[in-house]
């Protein structure tokens, strides 16, 4: 239900993106994808990111990020330096555990085994 709620989020600012690309510049563009989009993307992705539901929120990152760069579909665009949704979920998942190292069990309070 939450990816739902993100997805809908995602989808009004994609909107938003679109009605400002021809007043504006891509790097305009870029901030406003940061403020508004990147934003709401990596708000609680920890727990819901591993969800089977992701794509569709990954598919739209992707269609933002083409009309920023103004490429067709199917066309690659790196050159926003946009981490996509599965790194943006790697990367939330180690900033938590090297924040909060101290307080997770390591495998030697479990077991004796070399894992």
């Amino acid at each position: 239900m939450h990816i739902k709620h993100v997805y809908n989020i995602l989808n009004k600012n994609y909107c938003v993106i679109q009605s400002l690309k021809n007043v504006t510049g891509i790097n305009t563009l870029r901030s406003i994808y940061f403020a508004n989009f990147h934003s709401h993307l990596r708000y609680g992705i920890r727990f819901w990111g591993g969800d089977s539901q992701i794509t569709k929120v990954f598919k739209l990152q992707k269609k933002v990020a083409r009309l920023i760069c103004n490429v067709k579909r199917k066309t690659s665009c790196t050159e926003l330096n946009i981490l996509p949704v599965p790194c943006v979920n790697i990367m939330e998942n180690v900033y938590y555990i090297k924040l909060n190292n101290k307080g997770l069990k390591q495998n030697l309070a479990i077991h004796d085994y070399k894992t």
